[in-house]
This record gives C-alpha cells, sequence and structure tokens, in this order.
C-alpha cells in the first residue's frame, strides 16, 4: 500500500466487519492487561490497535512499511488525541527489536503480501516472548474461479482500488492447507490454524522455548 491513493481508499472504508472478527478472536484467545506488550505487525491506518487501545489499556507499537498507510494511521491518532501508540515505520523482515520483545503479537492481512512466509513466521517466532502468543488472520484463497467471482462481488464493494486490491488479495493468499504446512516447518511452537469465515483463517501459535 505504499500509494497515496491506496492509503486513501483504505482509510476512508469500512473494514468493522472483518475487523471486529479479527478482534473478537484476539480477545477470546488471550489475556492483555496493563503489563502486557503488544506488537502490531502490518498496522495499516491503525483501526485494529486503535480499537485495542480502547478496549485494554496496554503497551502498544504498531509497525508497518508502508510510509502513506502510516500518515493516515497518525491522521487518527492526532483526531482522537491518542499518543500512547508507538507507530513504527519498519517492514518486518528489516525490524530492529530485540528477541523475545513481545508478549502479544497480532498480525491482519499481511502474510499474502510477503515475499517469503517461512522468514515472516520465523521473525514473529523471534520476537514473541517464551511465553507469548501470535494471533494472525488472514484471506483464504478460494478454491477456484467460480469462487473468487462469488467472495469479490460480496465482499469487493464498488471503490475500483479497493476492489482490484481485494482481488488480487485472494489470488495471493494461501490455502488453510498451505499454511498449516508453513507452520508445520517450526518444532518449536504449537498452534491451531482453522477457517473463521467464508474467507478468512485464524491462527493462534504459542512457543515451546
Amino acid at each position: 500500500m505504499e500509494s497515496q491513493e491506496q492509503a486513501l481508499s483504505y482509510a476512508n472504508a469500512d473494514f468493522s466487519d472483518s475487523n471486529n472478527l479479527f478482534l473478537n478472536k484476539v480477545f477470546q484467545c488471550s489475556n492483555i492487561s496493563e503489563d502486557t506488550v503488544l506488537l502490531d505487525v502490518g498496522c495499516g491506518d491503525g483501526e485494529i490497535p486503535i480499537n485495542i487501545r480502547n478496549i485494554k489499556k496496554c503497551n502498544i507499537t504498531a509497525l508497518d512499511g508502508s510510509e502513506s498507510m502510516l500518515i493516515e494511521f497518525k491522521k487518527k491518532l492526532d483526531k482522537k488525541n491518542i499518543e500512547d501508540i508507538t507507530v513504527i515505520h519498519q517492514r518486518l523482515e528489516e525490524n530492529t527489536f530485540n528477541d523475545e520483545s513481545f508478549d502479544i503479537i497480532i498480525s491482519n492481512s499481511v502474510l499474502h503480501h510477503v515475499v517469503s512466509p517461512h522468514q515472516y513466521w520465523d521473525e514473529l517466532l523471534r520476537l514473541v516472548k517464551s511465553t507469548g502468543n501470535i494471533f494472525i488472520m488472514d484471506l483464504v484463497r478460494p478454491k477456484d474461479e467460480v469462487a473468487l467471482t462469488h467472495i469479490l462481488d460480496k465482499y469487493g464493494g464498488n471503490d475500483p482500488t479497493l476492489r482490484n486490491d481485494f482481488e488480487n488479495s485472494l489470488r495471493a493468499a494461501y490455502t488453510l492447507l498451505e499454511v498449516t504446512e508453513q507452520l508445520s516447518a517450526f518444532h518449536s511452537i504449537s498452534f491451531d490454524a482453522k477457517l473463521i469465515s467464508d474467507r478468512h483463517f485464524f491462527v493462534t501459535i504459542e512457543s515451546k522455548r
């Protein structure tokens, strides 16, 4: 999401249904307190970390590689007078965090964008504490063109920029089996991956270090 046009389209769109789906699962599966140190990888325009901050007081860091998206995020922080979310412009593969820095790591709709899924999972596992948890949600690749068209028509909306990005994301997404195979390569974790909607999977990961 490097272009300002894309960032504006996303910032002005209503993703509350999918965001709430993700947030509800995170809150169900975690115990967030004031002492929790949380990282949002691929925070975009900030709707999810802002919502977490409004519901659960904790230490939140938000990371994204798109300067355009973070400009929109910072506009929202300024408008809402929020000063206690740390926003960092870095890609995950270039991050400068120390090992085991976070109690909870969340990431929504990022996996299908990354060049190397193995590096993505490896970095998340490096950054989470041995007692911590990782929560991931992403799109599921439709089984064929008919299914893709159905999902696109049902959820793609009328904004041509968003619709085109949604189609590209569906095509780039992984199946649940592929995600399971990716995670099975890591032997120091336990994980649960399941479908939670007609277009999303949700993964919970615990370290066994």
